[in-house]
């Protein structure tokens, strides 16, 4: 089983690396980019933002799927673009910044200049990384999912400057749109893509129109409110028996790369995605094999913070994951737990995370290089959420912070290395306990 994995991870990611053409300049992170945004008209930097914010402050608590841009221009790498829309992103990541705060943008080349691209690209998101004081745990993330043949986006780093104002630096992050999709899975890209805020597959959300259009956003396909795909899945999700549950849904869903990417979700601890809140994926009809597949997005909780007040990442049981258990509406998670087929082949995902997706030889060499890339350039941030002197200190030590949206409750960011270092021991031990043989292929991180 452990092999099945890993060699099916290795070819694809090779066949995903070798087909990855567009987004090549925008998207080399051994550099960082540095990224202009004007406004067309001669307006302040605050004017600049007075209109932004008007725009999508109500459109984001709406969750539109179709949200309005702002005619800007930007210059990327010298490189100037005179027409594109531009607008604000994120919900916790925009709420109760201040005016003059540092602001997570959507760049679209394509709104009002049809068929115009940057690098081959139609969007680009620049992420203020609110949530990581290291503004690697969303990177790190996405790297190892693609190590291990999942297709994710990939990301790099960028000053921003707005109107001539420095707005720090940035993850730039590629959208998952039809390019995305045409690069990672075929030329033919008529499958349709759905962004889940509210979707877990279960009997708690039978598949009404109704309740798929505010679970499952619809983002590709000409017949708009086209949720066919998602009803028969369902159907066959919640009509299956435990003994027939795999074979019969991985005829419509990929399960094999839900494992994958349950196994990394499991060991980075990110809860604000698929388990808990059914949010922060994708899932795109893919029309090589009519399936369903998921994909990921927005893991800028890793190694992060408390879940409702309360400390969980040295808590979360790799094998048992409450959760998932006891959310009746998170089906797949649940029978991946309980059903010994699924669980055999989840364990041996983790084993291919411990030794390849995160391998731990990798993990440190990578921490490193991002930290000569960034480290400076995030202490000198000054509109970072995050004040430090010092970040390779911060990369060890939590990281307290009294956050401005909910006045009683202070956030606690455990230092991401000795974050990751605990993480290794648990869940290989875990394997351990369980019976499963994972023989470790690297030492773990130096102490």
């Amino acid at each position: 089983m452990k092999c099945e994995f890993f060699i099916l991870g290795l070819l694809s990611l090779f066949c995903n690396r070798a087909i990855s053409q567009v987004g090549v300049n925008i998207f080399d992170d051994t550099y960082i980019h540095i990224i202009q945004i004007n406004s067309l008209e001669n307006i302040t930097c605050e004017e600049f933002h007075d209109t932004l914010y008007t725009i999508y402050a109500p459109e984001q608590e709406a969750r539109a799927s179709d949200r309005t841009y702002f005619p800007s221009s930007v210059t990327i790498d010298r490189v100037k673009v005179d027409t594109i829309g531009l607008r604000y992103k994120g919900q916790s990541t925009f709420q109760g910044l201040p005016t003059d705060g540092k602001y997570s943008f959507k760049i679209d080349f394509n709104e009002f200049v049809k068929g115009q691209e940057f690098d081959g690209l139609k969007k680009l998101n620049l992420n203020n990384n609110r949530w990581d004081p290291t503004c690697m745990r969303n990177k790190l993330a996405m790297e190892s999912m693609a190590r291990m043949g999942i297709a994710a986006p990939r990301t790099s780093y960028a000053k921003v400057y707005v109107n001539g104002s420095y707005k720090g630096i940035y993850l730039i992050v590629e959208q998952i749109d039809k390019t995305f999709l045409k690069d990672r899975f075929s030329p033919d890209s008529t499958g349709l893509l759905y962004k889940a805020v509210d979707w877990g597959g279960g009997p708690l959300i039978p598949p009404t129109q109704l309740t798929l259009e505010r679970s499952l956003l619809q983002k590709t396909g000409n017949d708009e409110g086209n949720y066919l795909p998602i009803i028969d899945v369902w159907n066959i999700t919640n009509g299956a028996t435990d003994l027939m549950f795999y074979d019969a849904v991985s005829k419509v869903y990929d399960f094999h790369n839900f494992i994958k990417q349950m196994a990394v979700q499991t060991f980075v601890g990110d809860r604000d995605h698929y388990c808990v809140g059914g949010a922060n994926h994708y899932l795109y009809l893919n029309p090589l094999d009519n399936k369903l597949v998921m994909i990921p997005w927005d893991y800028d909780l890793s190694w992060n913070r408390y879940w409702n007040g309360k400390e969980y990442q040295n808590n979360l049981d790799p094998l048992n994951w409450v959760e998932c258990i006891e959310h009746e509406n998170s089906v797949y998670a649940a029978k991946m737990l309980s059903i010994p087929r699924i669980t055999s082949k989840y364990h041996a995902a983790l084993c291919e995370v411990l030794n390849y997706g995160f391998d731990s030889l990798w993990v440190e060499q990578r921490i490193n290089t991002l930290t000569n890339l960034i480290g400076d350039e995030v202490v000198k941030d000054t509109l970072h959420f995050a004040q430090f002197t010092d970040f390779e200190s911060q990369l060890d030590s939590s990281y307290l912070w009294e956050n401005p949206l909910w006045s009683d409750e202070t956030k606690i960011f455990p230092g991401m290395r000795s974050m990751i270092r605990g993480r290794y021991a648990q869940v290989r031990n875990a394997l351990h306990d369980a019976g499963f043989n994972c023989p470790c292929n690297h030492p773990t991180l130096k102490e």
